[in-house]
């Protein structure tokens, strides 16, 4: 199986699709004020140095968790594959 740009394109348009859906884009304002550790009615009385620092603890917070969701389900199917390689014997 080969990656041709519109394989591609069409995996990135189906994540884009699935994240303005109806029961995932509310959610992400909820996500990201967890990730911050504060909410929207406490950020307008903070300076432009304690906003910018906020942004990127959100932004650090979402990247390893990004990462963290990367490497568990990575290794699931990479146990999943060594599974059933060593089942296809049985079949």
């Amino acid at each position: 199986m080969s990656l041709t740009a519109v394989g591609l394109m069409a995996a990135f348009g189906a994540g884009v699709v699935s994240f303005l859906a109806p029961c995932v884009l509310p959610l992400v304002p909820g996500y990201l004020s967890f990730l911050a550790g504060t909410s929207l009615a406490v950020a307008p009385s903070q300076s432009t140095a304690a906003r910018w620092t906020v942004r990127w603890r959100v932004s650090l917070h979402a990247l390893w968790f990004v990462v963290g969701c990367t490497l568990v389900l990575m290794l699931l199917g990479a146990t999943t594959a060594v599974l059933g390689s060593a089942l296809s014997a049985y079949q």
